[in-house]
């Protein structure tokens, strides 16, 4: 009498391969997601970090013209709220420009002008916005600078308080 001889079965099998695929599959997916937070994290410390030297930009700005941030009649210029617009009144700061003779607030006008600008342009995409609240009752001023910025995850807000 012949006896059946058993094989072993060598290798994977088609369910053992299965599984496998998923496995993989399941930790390919996460490493994406975990790819792409990463990305977006990425983004929005860079976002930060320009409205954090925006901050400071403005401040120095203000710094370098004291009369306009505080005069005789304890009146700020720089007290500007987000959406302000001004005329020209002809002030150039740049390295280089012929100076004219402009008052503390039209400097305060020209500055704010420009720092809107340069948001627009470092923050592109993002609809920034800047906002200077000085209040005017301590002494030194107090400021409080905020930068409102948008991005696909939602509203960002970034504000400084400080004393010149």
């Amino acid at each position: 009498m012949r006896t059946a001889r058993v094989r072993r079965q060598g290798g994977f099998g088609l369910i053992e391969a299965l599984v496998a695929m998923a496995v993989l599959s399941i930790g390919l997916i996460g490493l994406a997601r975990l790819q792409t937070h990463a990305l977006r994290a990425a983004y929005t410390a860079t976002q930060r970090t320009v409205a954090v030297a925006k901050a400071a930009e403005i401040v120095e700005r203000m710094r370098a013209n004291p009369i306009g941030v505080l005069d005789a009649n304890d009146a700020s210029s720089y007290d500007i709220r987000a959406g302000s617009s001004f005329a020209e009144h002809g002030c150039d700061d740049r390295p280089g420009a012929v100076a004219s003779s402009c008052t503390p607030a039209q400097l305060a006008e020209h500055d704010y002008t420009r720092w809107t600008a340069s948001l627009t342009r470092d923050m592109p995409g993002t609809s920034p916005s800047g906002d200077i609240a000085v209040q005017t009752g301590t002494t030194p001023p107090t400021v409080t600078v905020t930068i409102n910025w948008t991005e696909r995850s939602g509203d960002k807000t970034y504000a400084t308080t400080l004393q010149l």
